[in-house]
């Protein structure tokens, strides 16, 4: 029996340490595993800037309205597959979607030109959708860096109303683009952060009915965007 416990004791004093050792590697175990994650899902919400310059000889009233047009909100999804892994950056292939939307107002205003507007609202559209090439980097175990390129067609609509009368107006071109951001790992699955994405796109001519108008300058639709976004990897 003292032998029996003899041996006993021995193993314990061996094992032990071994078990105490394997409990701490877990303690310490990373939210990003050595094996990638196959899918990255990302939805966002946040500000869109457009980038056109506004026309500083136009009346005040004008501007003021055109400004409004040119702040609007924006929502963002983004689902991406990995290639490949190599010197820990990864290569995702994916597809990018964009919405954004502005209005603008006025009611009982003088415009220069124009004379009194009882009612003038403009309402703009614009709906990308596109493939998407994203590049990320764990700058450790809960920071992941990521950039990326992306092109295909910006889907805008225009709604005016001016007393009562309706115009709707629409254009498919051709966008492209950068997006760069930063995320911090929630949990295993869970990510969080913000980027920001720049959108290169001109229209040259709207279709209104039936009829095409063209523009003596194209009209620039680009925007640059900051969105906070949460995200799920598997």
């Amino acid at each position: 029996m003292k032998k029996k416990n003899l041996l006993i004791y021995i193993s314990l004093v061996l094992i032990l340490p071994l078990l105490g050792q394997n409990i701490g590697q877990l303690n310490n175990t990373s939210y990003m595993p050595n094996k990638p994650f196959s899918y990255t899902i990302l939805t966002g919400v946040g500000y869109a800037h457009r980038m056109g310059k506004l026309n500083n000889e136009m009346d005040a009233q004008w501007r003021d309205f055109y400004r409004d047009l040119h702040n609007s909100m924006t929502l963002n999804m983004e689902l991406y597959y990995c290639l490949n892994v190599r010197n820990n950056v990864k290569l995702n292939l994916g597809i990018t979607t964009d919405f954004v939307s502005s209005i603008a107002q006025v009611y009982n205003k003088s415009f220069q030109h124009v004379g009194l507007v009882n009612k003038f609202s403009c309402h703009d559209q614009y709906f990308y959708t596109a493939p998407s090439i994203m590049f990320t980097k764990n700058l450790n175990s809960r920071i992941t860096a990521f950039g990326g390129y992306h092109t295909g067609p910006v889907y805008y609509t225009r709604k005016e109303e001016y007393d009562e009368k309706n115009f709707m107006s629409n254009a498919i071109a051709l966008g492209w683009g950068l997006n760069a951001g930063i995320g911090y790992n929630l949990s295993k699955n869970l990510v969080t952060g913000i980027k920001m994405k720049c959108l290169i796109v001109r229209i040259k001519s709207v279709q209104i009915g039936n009829q095409s108008i063209e523009y003596d300058d194209p009209l620039n639709a680009s925007h640059i965007t900051i969105t906070a976004f949460g995200g799920f990897l598997k």
